[in-house]
């Protein structure tokens, strides 16, 4: 016979062994293995079914002809092939169809059975597992109908009458129907589900779900087994925990990022209890890791989600985003933006001190109609506004941030173009010796051809840190920097070239080696380098990746320094374990010409940062005063506009009458 068109096949060995169990019998399985063992043949079938014993309980088919097919079958096989193995088929005409094949030969049916037999045969076996579990347990259809439902998914249903035939979305809570029907469209395409599913209406509710495939025909004939668990009030139980484990975060106890998306995708814009997101950073967290360590710092989070807890009102949902950022969905009235805003600060006891504890926040209310994503996003961008700003705890969404933001994104993409392009380029910024009176370095500035031009370095480094994309970029300001540096080296002698690498570059691990390779290319020593480091990078080179990172390229021979020192919060303690060969002062530490206080503060800070580094820098230098003075105290090589504005390359190597007189070569 010939073999039909098939869909799927299920093996004897499957989780679904009651239904292979119960279309065995009808095949005389039991008769089949002892005739076919006594003829000396081995038959492909598990234990439980060689050792069930079943007697003969009737079959579809007439014995003598089953029996017929099969000694034909076995009469033809050779005898190296007379293995007999048996499996069901899903055809399009029928259901379950049981095939035997002896050795080599084609498959044979022997038994079939229809769809309404296979559904009859789920449903008891559903029945009898359903009452020795605590699940719900229903059958669904490939239409999203009920074919059979348990008592106990009754009672999960709240539904008074009779359940077949309805769509089960229909009988649970509406805010949970679009999760449920994509969940059975994943187990129709072959998935096997356990998920939590939650819902808000009429109020807090946790479901948990199994799903898989029971069967499948031709067409868009399904079956599939779904199994749930009320778990909203078992807070003792092990599915309380499961729940715990799934949607809260395991050191603050609050909502993690699992159960936030849950309530994003059930939410309803136009019914919503939640008309605000508010989203609270800890600022400076990443000093109080460094500094402190970081189970004080997990202490300070603690601390920080208790608070909210606090702060936040009944109806307020609190979630741990991800390391010092939290999340508040809320009333437009948000408890928490006014506890924010009326001071926003804790101290956490550690030892027998305190660590400062300042929060930020970014809220935006939330229009009607308005997906909650939209307004987590803007959320966001208005934290980003408050962590620029020195003085502000909240900042509020408004038309002003959107068009910056509109525009950091129009940048960001200008630099993923230019990224991707190799469109990177450098200018570069003289470093004069006041004392020599001749240029000791060039600071490799990073710049966009074309269109994005305009956008200034720090902008372009903050885009590519955004995009993921800040090691591409130092590579290709590496290749630019370190070959225009070769050819100033003509014109200036010994002249150093300064790079800035980033916090996420240097982690890494592979900094050092992406310069090491670059100037090999450039034919450029590495004496001739100067790696720069924002400072608060270098607050945060304790760990065990950048220290070790840092002393290596010092052993290589590159100078390491620190680049705008006194913008930030620096910790000298842990700039001393640093192999520093320069320190640069920050354009806001240089005072105007008559600030006589500022002046002295400088000489004392310079005095200080001798004993750290061998060589000091002064940025910002606009004045002649300003470069005199800080000749006095000792502050030799200086850089600013008094000195030259960043230019490309060309620009440095004209004429010297051409030049400004201060970076002028003595020689050409």
């Amino acid at each position: 016979m010939d073999e039909p068109e098939t869909s799927s096949v299920i093996d004897a060995d499957s989780a679904q062994r009651e239904l292979v169990a119960d279309a065995l019998y009808r095949a005389q399985v039991y008769l089949a293995c002892a005739r076919l063992t006594e003829a000396g043949l081995h038959v492909d079938l598990p234990d439980y079914v060689l050792q069930a014993g079943w007697d003969w309980p009737g079959s579809s088919i007439d014995a003598m002809t089953f029996w017929s097919a099969v000694e034909l079958r076995v009469r033809w096989a050779e005898p190296e092939t007379r293995r007999v193995q048996f499996r069901t088929r899903l055809t399009s005409a029928t259901m379950a169809v049981w095939m035997i094949r002896v050795g080599s030969s084609d498959w044979t049916v022997i038994w079939s059975a229809s769809w309404d037999e296979v559904r009859d045969t789920l449903a008891s076996q559903l029945f009898g597992a359903s009452e020795a579990s605590r699940a719900a347990s229903v059958l669904v259809s490939s239409d999203g109908s009920i074919e059979w439902a348990s008592e106990r998914f009754r009672g999960i249903a709240e539904h008074p009458g009779a359940l077949r035939g309805l769509a089960l979305r229909d009988v649970l809570p509406s805010d949970m129907a679009p999760a449920v029907e994509r969940l059975v469209a994943e187990v129709s395409a072959g998935a096997v589900v356990d998920r939590l599913l939650p819902s808000v209406q009429p109020g807090p509710r946790w479901l948990r779900v199994r799903a898989n495939l029971a069967a499948r025909g031709d067409s868009d004939q399904q079956l599939v087994v779904m199994q749930f668990e009320e778990v909203t009030d078992t807070a003792q139980s092990s599915e309380r925990a499961l729940v715990d484990q799934i949607v809260r975060d395991p050191l603050t106890d609050l909502y993690n990022r699992r159960a936030l998306f849950d309530i994003v995708e059930l939410d309803d814009p136009d019914a919503s209890p939640f008309q605000s997101v508010v989203i609270i950073d800890v600022r400076r967290f990443r000093s109080i890791n460094d500094v402190w360590g970081q189970i004080a710092a997990d202490q300070c989070l603690v601390a920080v989600a208790g608070w909210l807890r606090q702060a936040a009102s009944a109806e307020d949902v609190v979630v741990r985003l991800v390391g010092d950022q939290f999340l508040v969905l809320g009333s437009r009235s948000s408890a928490v933006v006014d506890s924010v805003e009326r001071g926003g600060e804790l101290s956490v006891t550690w030892g027998l001190q305190q660590i400062p504890v300042v929060l930020q926040a970014g809220w935006a209310p939330r229009a009607q109609g308005q997906r909650l994503l939209l307004a987590a996003e803007r959320a966001e961008r208005a934290l980003e506004v408050a962590k620029r700003s020195a003085t502000e705890r909240v900042i509020v969404w408004n038309e002003q941030i959107a068009r910056a933001t509109s525009a950091r994104i129009a940048e960001e993409e200008s630099v993923r173009k230019a990224i991707s392009a190799g469109e990177i380029t450098v200018f570069f910024q003289p470093l004069v010796d006041v004392e020599r009176g001749a240029v000791a370095g060039m600071e490799a500035l990073v710049r966009l051809r074309g269109s994005g031009s305009g956008i200034s370095a720090e902008r372009i480094i903050a885009a590519s840190q955004q995009l993921g994309l800040t090691l591409e970029l130092t590579e290709q300001v590496c290749a630019r920097a370190f070959a225009g540096a070769r050819e100033l080296r003509q014109v200036y002698p010994d002249m150093h070239v300064a790079i800035n690498i980033s916090r996420e570059v240097m982690s890494t691990g592979h900094a050092i080696d992406t310069v090491r390779s670059a100037a090999a290319r450039a034919g450029l020593p590495l004496s001739a380098i100067w790696i720069e480091l924002t400072e608060e990078l270098a607050v945060g080179v304790s760990s065990a990746t950048l220290l070790p990172e840092l002393r290596r390229g010092a052993a290589m021979g590159l100078a390491i320094v620190i680049d705008d020192f006194g913008r930030g919060e620096t910790a000298l303690s842990l700039l001393r374990t640093l192999p520093l060969s320069g320190i640069k002062l920050d354009r806001s530490l240089v005072p105007s010409d008559n600030d006589g206080r500022g002046w002295r503060f400088v000489e004392g800070t310079a005095s200080l940062l001798r004993t750290l580094a061998p060589q000091l820098v002064a940025e910002g230098v606009e004045t002649p005063v300003q470069s005199h003075r800080l000749h006095q105290i000792g502050v030799h090589i200086q850089q600013g506009y008094l000195f030259g504005e960043p230019q490309p390359k060309e620009f440095w190597l004209r004429p010297p009458d051409e030049l400004p007189l201060a970076v002028r070569p003595r020689s050409r």
